[in-house]
């Protein structure tokens, strides 16, 4: 069945819907969600609704969200060859950097018992130190740039 839409709607194929309020075609009215395909600014398809009723008029769709499985590499896999996700691919290289600094701060934080410290040169030079050794080990497609000073 087609579903015409009074005003613009923001579904997309693969979004699931329940209706409510519909005079004639009632079978639809609190049914389980349904998966909308085709969807057309105004307009998307649901499926047979041959052996409905004839629809009279009226009727409220409401989007539902569906729960979805998402899996992850253990983190101790993921930690060594991050899948970095982003949309400003002008940055790409950095969010390497910053993974490997991350990393050397839970270390820094694991050794040193503390935060480092603001302008304490000490603490900015281990945790250099840190992210050093931490890139050293790290796999090539991890090393983004090169790490220094300033």
């Amino acid at each position: 069945g087609s579903v015409t839409c009074l005003e613009r709607h923001q579904f997309q194929d693969g979004d699931h819907v329940t209706f409510s309020e519909i005079q004639g075609m009632t079978e639809l009215n609190g049914c389980l969600p349904i998966e909308i395909r085709n969807a057309g600014r105004d307009f998307f398809e649901i499926g047979d609704t041959s052996c409905f009723s004839d629809y009279v008029r009226g009727g409220l769709v409401t989007e539902v969200k569906m729960p979805s499985c998402i899996t992850f590499e253990p983190l101790s896999t993921a930690i060594n060859k991050p899948e970095i996700q982003t949309t400003d691919f002008s940055k790409l290289k950095r969010f390497g950097t910053l993974h490997l600094a991350y990393q050397a701060l839970h270390d820094f934080v694991e050794q040193m018992g503390h935060l480092p410290h603001p302008r304490a040169q000490a603490d900015a030079e281990k945790l250099l130190e840190l992210t050093h050794i931490i890139n050293s080990k790290a796999p090539e497609d991890v090393h983004r740039d090169k790490i220094g000073r300033a």
